[in-house]
C-alpha cells in the first residue's frame, strides 16, 4: 500500500505512515487524537460553565418566590370571563390589588391558574402589569388576559397569585 501523504510504500494494515506519521484512514485524518482532545475540552468547558451558571441561578431562587411580600399585597374582587374575539377564544381575569404596606410596589407579575369543574388545571397565564404602580394604602384594578388553551365552556374557576413585585423607590 502507498501512503496517502508522502507516497512511501507501507504495510497494508498500517494505520499511520512510519515516515511522515500521517493517518491512512479518512476517519483518523478527520478525527485525530489532537482534534478529539480539543473537542473534549471544549465540551467539558461548556458543561462546566453552564452547570455553574445554572447552580447559581437555582441558588438565588431557592429562597422562595421572587415576590416575598407576604400579605402586603392582597387580591380582591376576582372575576374571570371567556370570550370569542375574531377566530380566537380568550380568557381574562380582572380584580383589585390592595397595598397594605408602607412602600410602593411596581413591575407586578401575575400568574392565573384556571381549573375545570373537576379541579383539574386546564390553563395557566402569566402577565405583567408594567404600568401599574401601587402606592402605600392604595387599591388598583388589574387584568390578566390571554388566548384560551381550552374550550371556553371548560373554565370553571381560577386562582391568581402575584409572582413578582419590585419596591418602587420613586414613590418616596
Amino acid at each position: 500500500m502507498e501512503c496517502r501523504n508522502c507516497k512511501e510504500t507501507i504495510a497494508d494494515q498500517a494505520s499511520w505512515c512510519p515516515r511522515c506519521h500521517r493517518p491512512q484512514s479518512r476517519f483518523r485524518a478527520w478525527f485525530s487524537p489532537q482534534a478529539l482532545t480539543v473537542v473534549a475540552f471544549a465540551l467539558a468547558g461548556y458543561w462546566l460553565i453552564t452547570s455553574v451558571a445554572l447552580r447559581s441561578s437555582m441558588t438565588e431562587l431557592a429562597g422562595g418566590s421572587i415576590y416575598d411580600g407576604g400579605d402586603q399585597l392582597t387580591l380582591g374582587d376576582l372575576r374571570f370571563r371567556t370570550s370569542e374575539e375574531g377566530c380566537d377564544a380568550c380568557v381574562s381575569l380582572t380584580g383589585t390589588l390592595t397595598n397594605r404596606s408602607e412602600v410602593a410596589w411596581s413591575n407586578l407579575h401575575f400568574q392565573v391558574t384556571y381549573y375545570d369543574s373537576a379541579d383539574e388545571v386546564i390553563d395557566v397565564h402569566n402577565d405583567q402589569a408594567a404600568d401599574l404602580t401601587l402606592g402605600p394604602g392604595l387599591t388598583r384594578r388589574f387584568r390578566v388576559k390571554g388566548k384560551a388553551g381550552a374550550a371556553p365552556g371548560q373554565y370553571h374557576h381560577s386562582e391568581v397569585v402575584v409572582t413578582k413585585a419590585s419596591r418602587d423607590s420613586r414613590w418616596d
